[in-house]
């Protein structure tokens, strides 16, 4: 019987599981396709200089960061460029996990009974939570912010997961032995370790969560009855949190951008927390986030959903997106699009709580329709993404054709000419290129210009789709 509903749940919606596979399949060729930018390169040639893989890690904690995944992922990743294109794709499977992880910290283990329309309702949570994500050129295509938003954020929900599985009835009713715990205290001491090690965003978000948590316990007199597990994930998130902050490369960053002062400080931060849920200083201004929480509300509100334990729930998950925010009060020299990245998934995640808690899946024909238009438009933002990708590497190879024939003390190169018009494929500014370029003459022995002569390609001159539509003139 079981096996017949989910077949019959597959079979309802069929030609909506084909766009959202062939959608899948075109945004792990996009990922492929997305070029190194900038800080990819810097850190493959500070590896390249240095005196091998430890002596990286070294120079990168003492120069640039704490951040865990960027130091080790960049030294794993940029210098073996096979095992680089195999990540790429991999990016694929990140966000789908960061989806399902999304899913279990707003509903637990009963978001993944496929039954009464709940496939239907993931699946529509998951792609209007993909198409909301803030910035998703530089937070997951570009591998430099894949390291420092996507993989942390992936993180960070594996800790919050890992928080509510234990204090679950399933884990609760879990008799475990001694050994078995001493045997399991490594992988908990990690979980929380590499959550507090790989975002200053990723430490305020796990610290709330796991605050409110233990606020919880205290009122109800009920902290005896805390596992022994949670108890070493937060002690390994605290010592993650420790190694990420003392990192000498921090603060040599934050002092590489003038702050302000206290009232420059004050008046960025009015701007940037209510502006972070409109993704200012974007061309989207909000309109993917709210048209998805729009959508999701008109297809599953009910008057049950609004409980006094769904409405608590959601609040909390708001705080724990907000703390995200104010983590850069300290630094707002650093508050740029890629910051809200946080705050958005947690409001996802307070949505999702606030409306499913109460197993609101319905199975209306609407839901089927809906589903169909949302996986379309999905595959055909990943094949204009994968189009302009395409374009953008084309040129990029090109340039390195140029550099690497030159025999002279001096080479000019094209702008990148093509015009994004997808969120997904991230180039930098021409101003932006030509630190680059200096930086790449630094490295080469020769001096790299942009070529500025009458017939050369001018910035975002160039309109990858357009050309597709009149390539036959």
């Amino acid at each position: 019987m079981a096996f017949m509903k989910v077949s019959n749940l597959f079979r309802n919606d069929i030609f909506a599981y084909i766009l959202l596979i062939t959608a899948c399949i075109v945004l792990a060729a996009l990922f492929y396709f997305q070029p190194r930018i900038s800080d990819d390169w810097d850190d493959l040639w500070k590896y390249q200089n240095s005196k091998g893989i430890v002596d990286y890690w070294i120079i990168q904690y003492n120069g640039l960061t704490g951040r865990l995944p960027l130091i080790l992922l960049s030294s794993l990743i940029f210098p073996h460029p096979t095992v680089e294109l195999l990540y790429r794709i991999f990016i694929l499977a990140e966000v789908l996990l960061l989806i399902m992880l999304a899913w279990y910290c707003a509903l637990g283990k009963n978001g993944y009974r496929f039954s009464n329309g709940i496939l239907q309702a993931l699946l529509i949570f998951g792609m209007l939570f993909w198409l909301a994500l803030p910035v998703r050129s530089e937070t997951v295509s570009w591998l430099s912010g894949n390291f420092v938003y996507l993989v942390p954020a992936i993180l960070c929900l594996s800790f919050i997961a890992w928080s509510k599985y234990f204090f679950s009835e399933e884990y609760t009713k879990t008799d475990l032995s001694f050994i078995s715990i001493i045997l399991k205290s490594p992988m908990w001491f990690l979980i929380g370790f590499l959550a507090g090690s790989s975002q200053e965003q990723v430490i305020s978000a796990c610290a709330t969560f796991t605050a409110v948590n233990v606020y919880s316990k205290i009122v109800t007199k009920n902290i005896k009855n805390v596992p022994i597990g949670y108890w070493t994930s937060i002690a390994g998130l605290f010592l993650g949190a420790l190694f990420m902050i003392a990192a000498p490369g921090n603060y040599l960053r934050l002092r590489s951008i003038p702050d302000g002062g206290f009232v420059e400080a004050v008046e960025r931060m009015l701007l940037f927390i209510p502006g972070a849920f409109f993704e200012i200083g974007t061309e989207n201004t909000g309109k993917s986030i709210w048209f998805g929480i729009i959508v999701l509300v008109t297809l599953f509100y009910k008057e049950r959903s609004l409980t006094h334990e769904n409405i608590k729930s959601s609040v909390i998950w708001i705080l724990v997106g907000l703390a995200t925010l104010l983590t850069l009060l300290p630094a707002t020299n650093q508050i740029s699009p890629r910051t809200t990245f946080f705050v958005i998934i947690f409001l996802y995640i307070a949505v999702a709580s606030l409306l499913f808690q109460s197993n609101n899946f319905s199975r209306k024909p609407l839901i089927s329709g809906v589903l169909i238009i949302i996986s379309l438009l999905v595959l055909v933002e990943a094949l204009s993404g994968l189009v302009s990708n395409i374009s953008v590497s084309t040129e990029v190879n090109r340039r390195w054709a140029i550099i690497n024939a030159n025999r002279s003390d001096l080479v000019a190169v094209p702008f990148i000419a093509t015009k994004i018009e997808a969120s997904l494929t991230y180039i930098e500014t021409p101003e932006h290129d030509r630190l680059f370029l200096d930086d790449l003459s630094h490295q080469v022995g020769f001096k790299v210009i942009h070529d500025v002569t009458k017939n050369a390609p001018l910035p975002a001159s160039f309109k990858p789709l357009k050309a597709i539509k009149y390539h036959q003139r």
